[in-house]
């Protein structure tokens, strides 16, 4: 059977990320490529890997992968402008695809996470191969996108990723289509790329949530745990994460303490899903109620815990589906979904610092949320059938227009 190739420009470093490309590995010839030279961690993906440092320019890299498609994580980078010009000059179709939920205001938190200095200043271009590689993608055809090409590197330098590329706009840095979940979260690229019509977006629910959406308990506990838990989703202790930067590691170890204190009041062990980010942080605590997890069955783990708790993260939404409920806690940060998902009504929002017990128990008035809940599926889900990985699959293999 002919599968096509397809070559995808994917953070490769963490196998969730890499989930839908190998639940369709059997139906497309992958390879990627990411990093410039191999990285140290372990491989996340049966595929092929490849490295920019292994290529002078764009079209050496297509003459030997010849790709008939190319997805990426996002075009925002020289590599990524680079390839996406290649690529549209030799008339191969390129697509960005969501990896989560995006926050509707990614742009003003890259701003905040500059000025707190979590993001440095970039150099226009770090070396020469790379100044190379980025120009060598251009063409005669280019020649109406030549000023913004050569502009983008400074403004980068300037205002970092987000902001520059919303202020540096061409044709040659745009994909074709734009893979998303949601018009709801499309906001961000919509905003970032100067779009104003889902002309060039193609909507597909998340292929992540499938197997929330098909599991055959529907959201009921199938097996009571033999040690009751609580479930919380945590955000990784790392100084680059704009969460931990702002309430440091003093406050979020006496959040923990104070949680798992109350879980074991109530009879319940406090189990952690670290993120993977966060996996080796020395501020990951753990005491004698406490469970860290990495690796898991994650929707029984939600599925079987008593108590689902978290702060901003794409996992918070299957939650609010299958549990009905969440509770997150303040940042002192306005991150919009977490922000959307309270002014709805499907989570509530307690203080990181003083929470209370009762607040942990929150009554939820069944006719307020119906009205919630339809909204909440509008937005964040879009569709529910668990078919998000067939409408990738059909995407990929030109079956949708």
């Amino acid at each position: 059977m002919y599968k096509k190739n397809i070559l995808l420009n994917w953070d490769a470093s963490r196998a969730d990320l890499m989930e839908p490309f190998i639940a369709l590995k059997d139906d497309f010839n992958f390879s990627v490529i990411w990093y410039k030279a191999k990285p140290e961690h372990r491989k996340t993906h049966p595929f092929q890997e490849y490295f920019f440092g292994d290529f002078r320019s764009p079209y050496h890299l297509f003459k030997k992968l010849q790709p008939e498609r190319v997805v990426f994580f996002g075009v925002h980078s020289f590599p990524q402008i680079a390839l996406n010009t290649a690529a549209k000059n030799k008339g191969i179709p390129t697509f960005t695809m969501h990896h989560g939920v995006f926050n509707s205001n990614i742009v003003s938190i890259a701003k905040l996470r500059r000025e707190m200095g979590i993001v440095k200043k970039r150099k226009p271009i770090n070396s020469l191969s790379s100044l190379y590689f980025y120009f060598s993608a251009l063409k005669w055809s280019n020649r109406v996108d030549f000023w913004k090409y050569f502009k983008f590197p400074f403004l980068l330098y300037k205002y970092g990723t987000e902001e520059a590329l919303k202020k540096s706009v061409f044709g040659a840095r745009l994909p074709d289509k734009y893979i998303q979940l949601s018009p709801h979260n499309s906001i961000f690229y919509k905003e970032l790329d100067h779009l104003d019509s889902n002309e060039k977006f193609l909507f597909i629910g998340h292929p992540w949530f499938d197997k929330f959406l098909t599991s055959p308990i529907n959201g009921s506990i199938k097996n009571e745990p033999q040690i009751p838990y609580w479930l919380l989703i945590d955000f990784p202790n790392i100084e680059s994460n704009i969460g931990f930067k702002k309430i440091g590691p003093e406050r979020k170890i006496n959040f923990y303490k104070k949680l798992s204190a109350i879980a074991q009041k109530n009879g319940c062990r406090l189990k952690i899903k670290l993120h993977p980010a966060g996996f080796e942080s020395s501020y990951n605590y753990k005491n004698d109620n406490i469970d860290l997890v990495k690796e898991a069955d994650i929707v029984s783990l939600v599925q079987e815990a008593k108590k689902c708790l978290g702060f901003y993260s794409t996992l918070l939404f299957p939650i609010v589906y299958l549990k009905k409920h969440c509770i997150v806690f303040d940042l002192e940060l306005d991150i919009a979904n977490q922000r959307e998902l309270v002014d709805l009504g499907v989570v509530t929002k307690l203080d990181i610092d003083h929470f209370t017990e009762d607040q942990l128990f929150p009554q939820i008035n069944s006719k307020e949320y119906e009205y919630a809940a339809a909204e909440f599926i509008r937005r964040y889900l879009f569709y529910t059938d668990g078919k998000a990985m067939e409408r990738l699959k059909n995407i990929l293999a030109d079956e949708v227009a």
